[in-house]
């Protein structure tokens, strides 16, 4: 917390909850995964497919 005081552009830092972290992380995730997918490492599903998952 101390070093982002350090940075003028950052005003105000709030830790993050548990939980807050975990959704965050989980959309990191999740943006790496896209990021695979468009660069033909991993193949995707089709939207009909994942609905049809749930």
């Amino acid at each position: 917390m101390e070093v982002l005081k350090n940075f003028k552009d950052i005003k105000e830092a709030k830790l993050l909850t548990s939980y807050k972290a975990e959704i965050l992380e989980g959309l990191q995730d999740a943006i790496q995964e896209v990021k695979q997918i468009k660069q033909g490492k991993l193949k995707g599903i089709a939207a009909k497919d994942l609905l049809n998952e749930l």
